[in-house]
């Protein structure tokens, strides 16, 4: 939650944030499968509704990557919240991810993260809804070489989200900059679509 409430960061490329600049996390509490959150106020000012929603998409995507987290409770200055700005995100029950789906990508990568260093063999995991549960992805050097390329496929996909974890393997590399880039080919022309490129440091 402080890296969340913290921002993007430079190594964290083509990254946005809708919680509100000096938002403060006053305290997380987990029990029974459900993290409460309290943030200052902050949380709950400027922006629309959609504003709004995609800040509390962050929060439980955010809590809910933890196996001990299944859904986020919302509370601001020590007060639970029932409603979000001034349009009411009604946010009184506690939220889970899949009340969220329509704020999150197609393809989901929560490992490795933005900076990370990659050693072969590492694991690639997170969650995707593409055509027919599959979709591609590459690693290539600073200099463009490509040290992996092959597809990955989720438990699920074509209009529910699975999961996926894969192993890769990539050929001796020196210590710099590279790119992690996954998508989808599109069933329609095979134009590549729903791109996320994640640069990482591979060692």
């Amino acid at each position: 939650m402080d890296a969340l409430l913290a921002g993007p960061s430079s190594k964290d490329a083509g990254l946005t944030t809708a919680i509100p600049a000096g938002t403060k996390l006053r305290k997380v509490t987990i029990a029974g499968g459900t993290a409460t959150v309290d943030l200052s106020t902050t949380f709950g000012t400027g922006g629309g509704s959609t504003s709004m929603q995609q800040r509390v998409a962050q929060v439980v995507f955010t809590l809910t990557q933890f196996p001990s987290v299944q859904r986020v409770s919302f509370e601001m200055a020590g007060t639970p919240v029932t409603a979000l700005g001034g349009e009411g995100l009604m946010i009184g029950t506690p939220q889970t991810r899949t009340a969220w789906e329509s704020m999150s990508p197609a393809i989901l990568v929560e490992h490795p993260l933005p900076g990370d260093r990659l050693t072969s063999p590492f694991t690639i995991s997170g969650t995707a809804n593409t055509f027919e549960a599959t979709f591609q992805v590459t690693l290539t050097d600073v200099a463009g070489v490509t040290r992996y390329e092959h597809y990955v496929t989720a438990t699920s996909g074509t209009g529910t989200r699975g999961t996926f974890s894969q192993t890769i393997t990539f050929q001796g590399a020196p210590t710099d900059a590279g790119t992690l880039q996954v998508y989808e080919a599109s069933a329609k022309d095979g134009s590549h679509i729903n791109i996320v490129n994640i640069p990482v440091v591979l060692s």
